[in-house]
């Protein structure tokens, strides 16, 4: 009976009208008319060059789309006190990927520009007040446990010059996070960044560049970030390294990210 009733609350506060818009509109039909992407609180602004259905993706199989899969803005986090849900903003040529099912606190926005190309890995937990934006890619893989206040940037967002030379400097790089890592409460990864499965980002610590060699629970912490001579394993993805069935493959496409 308390299953139910949570269920029926849980349905009042969906916000249904964009919820209907994105899915409708911005996925493939074959997969929005499932309704598997609910919104709560949205803000949705979807400019997308190539035309309908095409700007956000499900990546996997339709069989195994599913009611209410990946919730966006919901508030399920208790030490996060905002009002606001989920912005998605798309205004580019790239896209918006799931690989799965996973769940998006409060307070967060999902932003693209120029060719950004944002993925969310099988099973992500965002506690909230998470910001992503991207000019160019950003790859989250499966099993992600993140933490309130979490930022992920691959651009500058202003173009600049080295003053010496005259040359300009990189604006945007690819950021990479593996499967299976634990990103600590308002952690930032800037373009560039790249960590290896089953790292974890210590708190405010500010991860500028590729780390992508280190071992498996290697840990990054400080500003910028560096690696901690103790690694950690956390008991819940112990059991998730246990099951047949976890991502240790899924990697980046770069030429067709969006499949």
């Amino acid at each position: 009976m308390k299953r139910l009733i949570k269920q029926i609350l849980l349905f009042f506060k969906v916000d249904w009208i964009d919820t209907i818009r994105l899915n409708l509109f911005f996925l493939p039909f074959r997969q929005g008319k499932k309704f598997p992407i609910l919104l709560f609180n949205a803000k949705l602004h979807v400019a997308n060059r190539n035309g309908l259905g095409s700007v956000v993706k499900l990546c996997i199989s339709d069989c195994n789309i599913k009611f209410g899969m990946i919730k966006l803005g919901i508030n399920y986090a208790k030490n996060v006190f905002v009002r606001t849900g989920i912005q998605i903003d798309l205004r580019s040529s790239g896209g918006l990927a799931f690989y799965g099912s996973g769940i998006m606190g409060n307070g967060s926005n999902i932003i693209t520009r120029h060719n950004g190309i944002i993925e969310f890995g099988r099973n992500f937990s965002v506690s909230g007040n998470f910001s992503c934006c991207s000019f160019e890619h950003i790859s989250i893989g499966s099993n992600l446990s993140c933490s309130w206040g979490v930022s992920i940037y691959d651009t500058d967002f202003h173009e600049t010059i080295n003053p010496d030379t005259g040359n300009a400097n990189t604006m945007t790089q690819p950021v990479i996070i593996g499967n299976n890592c634990w990103l600590c409460q308002k952690c930032t990864l800037l373009k560039g960044a790249q960590v290896p499965d089953w790292t974890t980002v210590g708190a405010l610590a500010m991860v500028n560049r590729d780390f992508s060699e280190m071992p498996a629970y290697t840990v990054l912490a400080g500003i910028p970030a560096k690696v901690v001579s103790r690694k950690i394993q956390r008991t819940d993805q112990t059991i998730i390294a246990q099951l047949k069935n976890w991502d240790k493959t899924r990697g980046l496409n770069l030429l067709n990210p969006l499949p």
